[in-house]
C-alpha cells in the first residue's frame, strides 16, 4: 500500500497557477469547489492508485480528470505517488510535460 503524496516542483507551480488564475476570473466558490474536488482525487489516488488509466505511450504515468479542464498526471512508487502535474488541457497539447 502507498503510504504517502508527494508533489512534484511543477506539480505545486501548477497548483498555485490554477489558483491564481481562479482568484483573477472567477469566485470563491469556484476556487473551494476546485479545492474540494482535488482533495477528493488525491484521497482516492492514495486509496487506489491504479484506478486511473495510464498514458498509452507511457505505462508508469497515469491521469486523473479533475475537471473537464485540468487534467492531474502522477506515477506510483513502491512507497509513494508523486503527482507530476495539473495540466490545462485549454493549452496547446505540444506544453504537456511530464
Amino acid at each position: 500500500m502507498v503510504s504517502e503524496i508527494k508533489f512534484s516542483s511543477k506539480a505545486e507551480r501548477d497548483f498555485v497557477s490554477i489558483i491564481e488564475y481562479l482568484e483573477n476570473n472567477w469566485s470563491l466558490t469556484e476556487i473551494r469547489r476546485f479545492n474540494k474536488i482535488f482533495k477528493k482525487r488525491i484521497q482516492t489516488i492514495k486509496l487506489f492508485p491504479y484506478s486511473y488509466p495510464s498514458l498509452s505511450n507511457r505505462n508508469n504515468i497515469r491521469k486523473c480528470v479533475l475537471m473537464k479542464q485540468i487534467t492531474l498526471y502522477y506515477r506510483i512508487n513502491e512507497n509513494e505517488i508523486i503527482i507530476l502535474s495539473l495540466y490545462d488541457s485549454r493549452q496547446n497539447p505540444s506544453k504537456l510535460k511530464v
